[in-house]
């Protein structure tokens, strides 16, 4: 389902489903004007407590990077730049998430400076990327 594409990368993370299913069940019971008597959650931070898909906190980081398809054989690119930029652009989007996990423990303008480094270099990974699947 490509609404559950939150981040438009083309693929369904667990996270994704999550949120999507999370929405879905959520705006049944509001349609209906009934409440509804149970919810889902997820833990992947290993800490055992649940969190909700509109909840901020740990849970989802891991989950966010594990994908429900599949790669085909043959899929992955056989450019040696393109799977290069790919490689990259998914250690920066690890680096982000741990980024993220970390904060508390930051003070907040190395975090905030820190944040801004990856961003920016995965906008400029994410351009590279886009403009040689163009070529």
């Amino acid at each position: 389902d490509e609404a559950a594409d939150l981040d438009k990368n083309g693929r369904v993370s667990i996270w994704e489903a999550f949120a999507a299913a999370s929405a879905g069940v959520r705006r049944h019971y509001q349609q209906r004007g009934q409440l509804s008597t149970e919810r889902a959650l997820l833990d992947d931070s290993g800490d055992g407590v649940g969190g909700d898909a509109g909840e901020p906190g740990e849970n989802g980081s891991l989950a966010s990077r594990i994908y429900l398809d599949v790669p085909m054989p043959g899929a992955a690119p056989t450019d040696d730049v393109l799977l290069k930029l790919l490689q990259r652009k998914a250690t920066l989007e690890a680096d982000v998430e741990d980024l993220k996990i970390r904060r508390t423990f930051l003070p907040g303008d190395e975090y905030a400076a820190e944040f801004e480094r990856l961003m920016i270099e995965l906008a400029r990974v994410s351009r590279d990327v886009r403009e040689r699947v163009k070529s």
